[in-house]
């Protein structure tokens, strides 16, 4: 759920984030959906690992 009244690259970035790490841990993530409660709006962004932007890998903690 976003606070912001409308969707920003960083919204859609934050998406594709949570879609890639939870493809890191086995879950068949398929793009991420985005609540806009003050706009009453809802976004959706399909995901594909070859997107361009794709978050590097992350090093084990």
């Amino acid at each position: 759920m976003k606070s912001s009244t409308r969707p920003s690259p960083t919204d859609q970035a934050q998406g594709r984030r949570y879609c890639h790490r939870l493809r890191q841990v086995g879950v068949d993530a398929q793009g991420a959906v985005l609540h806009y409660p003050a706009t009453r709006r809802t976004r959706r962004d399909p995901y594909t690992p070859k997107q361009p932007g794709r978050p590097r890998p992350t090093s084990p903690r």
